[in-house]
């Protein structure tokens, strides 16, 4: 009997641990089921912010009517890149770009070659800028980051072919047709620069090709009043021809806002991703689903992707609005600060973004970089036509305007709006922009440890006589180590290392 009358404390305890734990279970699950409806009701709230907007989201909306091929720039590109040919013993345009600078007796005659072999390459290559848009027909599915772009080597190698051609036709007094190469460039660039970020980056370094050619040959344009006029012609370039670069390259519009859809189309790019992740239907780093399609929906941290998901697009949404700054001061506000992480932990909350979200900041200062040498570009034209009609350079920019510039280019690192500037008197003459440290150095530049032109460092510039620093060919190579900071008078500096070129 007394052990009998002992037992039920002992079953009470044991049901009132049993009815605690289950209180505990109902409550985590309550907090686990409020937490997740949170996340999901700010993750719902980013998505509508910026579809009110009128921003591209999901990737149905970066998706437009395919073209025909008679009115797409990317099937001529295509063709124009099956119809390359190159010398024999080379591998790429790069190979014999090389060989061209290295080898100067035997260059005019390895030239005339490429020149010569390509002919259809390069009518391809014209007839595609002439087309309305791109499209490249790539087969877009989550998830987009395993999507091939195999189109993007091969047209690099039609960008570099263009560049010798732009600087062979120059040489042989054929400046009408170095310009149409020029626009060539400029087309080819234009066909990538709708599409994915790393691809708006191509389009960049295209357009620094374009840029470098021009500051080669624009010291010793010859341009005429009406000059060869048809394109199939050789001959000094009209000043028609010249003012509609001009034109062309102070039309920043279209650039700009290839540059924001870029950055939407790689914010859309992570959330369809994080969201294939979180239906569990991929696995990090591109592997198998996690643990299955419902597991993610079970699992305790996955509230915390969905909120990460949603940070990751403002983090990006941040960066585009970055590429529309008025200015780099401007822009650098928007820019949020680098994620750093320093625990397991953290990385497990931060799933999502620790696999999708790279570092932007790179290529926000890689379109600011293309906007400044895009201006001075423009602007040393204009100083060219100024001097053939003068016989000399202007001695202040001012007097390009409004016969020769409709309005001096702005400083776009500058926060007070001020014109880019020109140091006529340098020993070589430059224009130039204050770069990323807002400082005006007068044109002042600095040298990497291998000759050339260190565009992070002092004031970005363009050289007004064609002959920007650059490394011995042995050196090329090592062309990506930073220098000694190594001052140089202001000198011309050439769009190659003032902009990414094609291979960042």
């Amino acid at each position: 009997m007394e052990q009998s009358a002992y037992n039920p404390p002992r079953f009470w305890w044991l049901k009132r641990i049993t009815c605690a734990g289950i209180a505990c279970v109902i409550f985590f699950l309550a907090v686990r089921l409020w937490w997740g409806w949170k996340a999901q009701r700010r993750y719902d709230a980013a998505i509508a912010k910026w579809r009110a907007a009128g921003e591209p989201v999901w990737l149905d909306d970066f998706l437009r009517p395919p073209l025909p091929d008679d009115e797409n720039a990317a099937f001529f590109l295509s063709e124009a890149a099956k119809a390359q040919q190159l010398p024999s013993g080379f591998q790429d345009v790069g190979e014999v770009e090389e060989a061209i600078n290295s080898q100067p007796d035997s260059a005019p005659a390895l030239v005339s070659q490429l020149m010569q072999m390509n002919q259809e390459t390069l009518r391809l290559i014209t007839a595609a800028r002439a087309r309305p848009a791109a499209d490249w027909k790539l087969s877009w599915r989550a998830p987009l980051t395993s999507v091939p772009l195999s189109h993007l080597d091969p047209t690099r190698q039609l960008a570099r072919l263009e560049l010798v051609v732009l600087v062979a036709r120059h040489n042989a007094g054929d400046d009408a047709g170095a310009l149409e190469a020029c626009n060539d460039i400029l087309g080819v660039a234009a066909a990538l620069a709708d599409g994915p970020l790393v691809s708006q980056l191509m389009s960049i370094g295209f357009r620094g090709l374009a840029y470098d050619g021009l500051e080669r040959i624009t010291p010793t344009l010859d341009i005429a009043e009406k000059g060869a006029g048809d394109p199939l012609l050789t001959g000094p370039a009209s000043r028609a021809q010249v003012s509609t670069l001009i034109e062309a390259l102070l039309d920043e519009a279209e650039c700009r806002q290839a540059a924001v859809r870029a950055m939407h189309f790689e914010r859309m790019s992570q959330i369809e991703d994080a969201q294939m992740f979180l239906s569990g239907r991929w696995g990090p780093f591109g592997g198998p689903p996690l643990l299955g399609k419902l597991a993610p929906h079970l699992l305790l941290l996955r509230p915390a992707w969905v909120l990460d998901t949603a940070f990751m697009g403002e983090w990006t949404t941040q960066m585009a609005n970055a590429m529309v700054a008025a200015n780099w001061p401007a822009a650098a506000a928007h820019i949020p600060a680098e994620v750093t992480r320093r625990s397991e932990i953290e990385e497990a909350i931060h799933l999502p973004s620790s696999i999708l979200l790279p570092s932007l900041e790179r290529a926000v200062r890689l379109s600011f970089r293309a906007l400044a040498t895009r201006r001075m570009t423009a602007t040393a034209l204009a100083i060219r036509l100024y001097e053939v009609d003068h016989g000399r350079r202007p001695g202040a920019l001012d007097e390009l305007v409004p016969d020769y510039l409709p309005a001096l280019p702005r400083d776009p690192y500058a926060a007070d709006d001020r014109p880019i500037g020109y140091a006529p008197n340098a020993p070589p003459p430059v224009l130039y922009c204050l770069n990323l440290d807002g400082v005006d150095d007068g044109g002042r530049f600095e040298l990497r440890t291998n000759g050339a032109v260190d565009g992070d460092a002092a004031d970005l510039v363009f050289f007004l006589n064609g002959d920007r620093p650059r490394p011995p060919l042995a050196a090329s190579a090592s062309a990506g180590q930073s220098a000694a900071t190594q001052s140089a008078p202001a000198s011309q500096s050439s769009s190659v290392e003032t902009m990414p070129d094609d291979r960042e």
